[in-house]
Formats: C-alpha cells, structure tokens, sequence
C-alpha cells in the first residue's frame, strides 16, 4: 500500500537559511525555488524518488500561525501509494474524513493528493500522492 516517501515538507523561519544548511551540510543545490504572490517562499529539493520541500509561510497564515506555536520542523510526510481512489474508499469506510473535494486536494506541483484529517489520524498529517514511479 504504501511504497516510498514521496515527500517531506518543512515549515521553516527562514527558506534561504534551510537552503544554505542543506547546501553547506549535504551538498544539496535546490531544484525550485518559489516566491508566491501571497507572500510565501518555497523551496524544493529531489533526492532519488523523494523530495524534501521547504515553506516559509506568509505573515498571517495558518502556517505562520503554526510556526508561531511549534516551531520550524516537519509540517507532513507524503507516502506514494498506487491507486488513490480504491484507498480514499477504504479510509472512509475506517472512519477517516479525508479533506478536499471528494476526498482530493490538488498540490501546487500538479499532483493529486489525499489528506487524512488529523483530528482522525491522531493529530498527525497524513498525506498519500498517487504515484505511478
């Protein structure tokens, strides 16, 4: 069911500082660097067949509200699975609500992703991406 991380998105203070860490400490360059017009700045990486994504959240926003409260660190964990629908059905049929329409949300890099509400997932956000590698 679940083959590999996908990704591993961090909510960061600083998006030029984390890159200039994994650059000095890793070796790492990034693949994308992003500023958003609602004032957000993102960063993303590619190590094999997973990507390591970095947001520095807009003044305001739920995330800089999250920052705020705990700190930088892992915002979620996207696990690749294969059939999205099939697995949406069955984790409404446990009990899950899952966010978006019918169950999906679109991320801002093309795919569709399914996102287990946390107050279901013990606090914690799950996300799966349909991913055919």
């Amino acid at each position: 069911m679940l083959k590999f991380v996908h990704h591993i998105q961090y909510v960061v203070n600083s998006r030029d500082e984390f890159v200039a860490y994994l650059e000095k400490n890793f070796g790492l360059k990034p693949d994308e660097v992003e500023d958003r017009e609602d004032g957000s700045k993102h960063v993303l990486f590619k190590v094999d067949q997973t990507e390591i994504q970095a947001s520095e959240p807009a003044a305001g926003s739920t995330q800089a509200q999250y920052l705020a409260q705990h700190g930088p660190g892992v915002a979620h964990v996207a696990w690749a699975i294969d059939d999205a629908t099939q697995l949406a059905g069955q984790l409404r049929a446990n009990g899950n609500t899952l966010r978006g329409e019918q169950g999906f949300t679109q991320s801002a890099h093309g795919y569709s992703a399914i996102n287990i509400d946390p107050k279901d997932s013990m606090g914690i956000h799950f996300q799966l991406i349909e991913d055919r590698r």
